[in-house]
């Protein structure tokens, strides 16, 4: 699993390519990952939504969108994203860029787990976090 200051690396990293791109399409390969939303609502809610920006929340990966709407990951175990033209095996879902071409969510265990809500406070995670180790009030 990924401690913090990898999450914040690997947030940095989307963050430089993708904010304020357009995500101009979605395949779901494997829905496993998706918690509280069908493929077909996740799909229509995400599709020609910007990103405003790619922040953290604990060790939580969150896509701010247009319309109020977060993307939420949480990478557990195996997660990862990648930039890449080609599908690797254990892909589960790509995003397809208007501008930056495809980032891809990839969980070779599965216990990575996806989140797509206008009200974050609904995830049990979040509810329960404490103070952030790098913001000001810390």
């Amino acid at each position: 699993m990924p401690e913090l200051p990898e999450v914040e690396t690997i947030k940095r990293d989307i963050n430089a390519v993708i904010a304020g791109d357009k995500i101009h399409g979605v395949d779901i390969i494997d829905k496993v990952n998706l918690r509280d939303i069908t493929p077909t609502k996740f799909i229509e809610t995400i599709k020609n939504k910007d990103i405003l920006r790619v922040n953290r929340i604990g060790k939580m990966i969150a896509f701010e969108l247009s319309e109020n709407w977060k993307l939420l990951f949480h990478l557990k175990m195996t997660g990862n994203f990648l930039f890449s033209s080609t599908i690797p095996k254990y892909a589960k879902i790509v995003f397809k860029f208007q501008n930056n071409g495809n980032l891809i969510f990839s969980d070779i265990r599965k216990f990575g787990v996806i989140y797509l809500k206008q009200n974050i406070q609904t995830i049990p995670y979040i509810r329960y976090l404490g103070i952030d180790p790098t913001s000001t009030d810390f």
